[in-house]
């Protein structure tokens, strides 16, 4: 069945093909955009449903509404009435996001102090410096202050502001974890949807009587500029749905708001809703498709997903992450409720974290025997590829997950801290991270390769290369042990080659056998401690600018042969002694 590019038809089409056999439920779309007038929802009725490009067609499935009957103002200013579309976060103008005006312009504002819970409501509270915030500013309860911490970022509404002291009260209750999540003594936050700040080109802002300004770029005009707002969170629900397939189809402009006094998440913004979200489903496909311009993740196979992947996929400009598989329970998670056998493979992944910068790659919180492979991810501001949910040693709902043959590099760009390439949690037996190329991790403080955090455990990490991150190319946290690490080049991590903190006793210590270790300027060990964190066998480290340091037992000072590892060139030279 052809379904024509009208606002509604894709919707209408899929309720005429329930009627008919599992075998007959095949949709062919054609070019253009397929608007939607609220959100796909399939579930067991839709058994066998594929949806598809038409031959030679580039269909749009578009959770957005096109804004329409500008008027342009003495200032050059557009203006549009758009009641009917409520609140919405996102704007694309030409395929591009545009961002509600925000300050500072360059840089971020700094706490100047910690502040208890407000008094009267248990809230966060935030203390400004002279100068930075006005709580005068037209709309000023509308604004959202992003704190940046250490590897996450909350948003939060102003509810309250004293001028007098400098301090703004949020709707959200204060942060007890103060330690991991800090709120002053120069903490950066940055203040989004300033009215008073309107006025540099791109800018646009949304009135509650549902007016939208927007300041145009130079060149554009209203009558051959496309301005698309983002309306439906969600393009498509599948819940207890089987054998859906979605190819060579683009989706775009799921969005995402601010709601209930804030948002923040402990960790990789794992809460954060998608374009397209699966639950409790099997052999759910996504293959050759385009997930683009979203306020959230991009897919996300959450509780009692299996057998479902995203293959030859393009996920960009993202609000979030990428892909998430899994879910972000930290006890109690049921089998029922645990992901297995999903796959991201030939993905490109990139240009992600736009509204919350803490979104990876892709996302394994509770969820075994999973694959990631053959992905390009870049420019994200978090990890790459994060799997597992457990903060400690023990029974992990998460294992047998394999990562390979993934480049990920530009990831971090000193906006978050704390984060890997590749980055673990948890006693996962079984997981393997091999053939991956991991460079290019920058970011505040912390920046690793191949990250072990707290219980990461029976990992296995081979063949990989890991370069030019700002941290440690292995990074092992205190709580972590019996993994093996063979077979690996690490080189040019900008503080230590390997950061080992100290073990708890009663785990064992993890191999690091036949590795590759080449550095310049930094050190090879960093936060070295007892000496048992691990076990060295047969490693080659060679410094270039000549050995300063007492390697320890396992490691001999050779020059591996490498082609040209100034120019990252790891590959080996005729008679190299790594070979041998």
């Amino acid at each position: 069945m052809r379904v024509p590019a009208r606002r509604g038809a894709l919707a209408r089409a899929i309720a005429d093909a329930r009627l008919r056999p599992a075998a007959e439920r095949r949709l062919l779309l054609a070019d253009g955009v397929h608007e939607l007038e609220e959100t796909l929802r399939l579930g067991p009725e839709d058994a066998g449903l594929m949806v598809e490009a038409a031959p030679g067609a580039v269909p749009v499935v578009s959770a957005g509404r096109r804004v329409m009957g500008w008027q342009v103002d003495g200032k050059g200013w557009w203006h549009a009435q758009v009641p009917s579309f409520g609140r919405f976060s996102q704007l694309y103008v030409n395929g591009t996001r545009r961002l509600r005006p925000y300050l500072p312009r360059k840089g971020y504002f700094v706490q100047d102090r910690r502040l208890p819970a407000d008094p009267k409501t248990g809230n966060q509270c935030i203390g400004y410096c002279a100068g930075d915030v006005d709580p005068s500013w037209k709309g000023f309860r509308e604004t959202e202050f992003c704190s940046f911490h250490y590897w996450t970022m909350s948003r939060l509404s102003p509810i309250a502001a004293d001028a007098g002291n400098r301090v703004v009260t949020t709707g959200y209750p204060f942060f007890k974890s103060q330690d991991n999540y800090p709120f002053g003594n120069s903490t950066c936050y940055r203040v989004d949807n300033v009215r008073d700040a309107l006025g540099e080109p791109g800018d646009w802002y949304l009135e509650r009587s549902g007016e939208l300004i927007y300041v145009p770029m130079s060149g554009e005009r209203p009558e051959t500029t496309e301005v698309v707002a983002a309306v439906l969170t969600n393009a498509v629900v599948l819940a207890d749905a089987t054998n859906v397939t979605f190819r060579g189809i683009a989706f775009a402009h799921a969005g995402w708001n601010l709601t209930g006094g804030g948002f923040h998440c402990v960790q990789a913004a794992n809460r954060m809703p998608a374009a397209i979200e699966a639950e409790r489903s099997r052999g759910i496909r996504l293959v050759d498709c385009t997930v683009a311009h979203t306020g959230g993740w991009a897919v996300s196979f959450g509780d009692g997903v299996s057998d479902s992947s995203v293959v030859r996929c393009h996920l960009a400009d993202l609000g979030g992450g990428g892909v998430k598989i899994g879910n972000g329970q930290q006890h109690g998670c049921r089998e029922e409720l645990v992901a297995h056998g999903c796959a991201v493979e030939d993905c490109l992944i990139e240009d992600g974290g736009r509204v919350d910068p803490a979104g990876c790659g892709v996302w394994i919180g509770n969820a075994h025997h999973n694959r990631v492979a053959h992905n390009t991810i870049r420019r994200m501001y978090y990890t790459g590829v994060s799997s597992g949910w457990r903060w400690a040693l023990g029974p992990n709902p998460t294992h047998h997950n394999v990562i390979e043959w993934n480049h990920i590099h530009d990831i971090g760009q000193h906006v978050l801290a704390d984060m890997g390439g590749i980055y673990t949690l948890g006693a996962q037996p079984g997981t393997v991270e091999r053939y991956n190329h991991i460079h290019d991790v920058d970011c505040k403080v912390d920046g690793n390769g191949v990250y072990f955090d707290s219980g990461s455990a029976f990992i296995t990490v081979s063949n990989n290369v890991v370069h030019d991150v700002s941290n440690a190319a292995w990074f092992m946290a205190r709580i972590s042990a019996s993994n093996v690490v063979e077979n690996n080049v690490f080189a040019y991590a900008r503080r230590n080659q390997i950061c080992l903190p100290m073990r708890v006793e009663e785990s064992s210590p993890s191999a690091f056998r036949r590795n590759i270790v080449v550095w310049e300027d930094s050190a090879l060990v960093g936060a070295w401690t007892s000496g048992k964190e691990a076990v060295f066998a047969d490693n080659l480290a060679w410094c270039l600018s000549g050995l300063e340091e007492k390697l320890p037992d396992g490691f001999s000072h050779v020059d591996p042969g490498l082609a040209d590892p100034a120019a990252r060139d790891f590959s080996f030279r005729s008679g190299s002694e790594a070979v041998r």
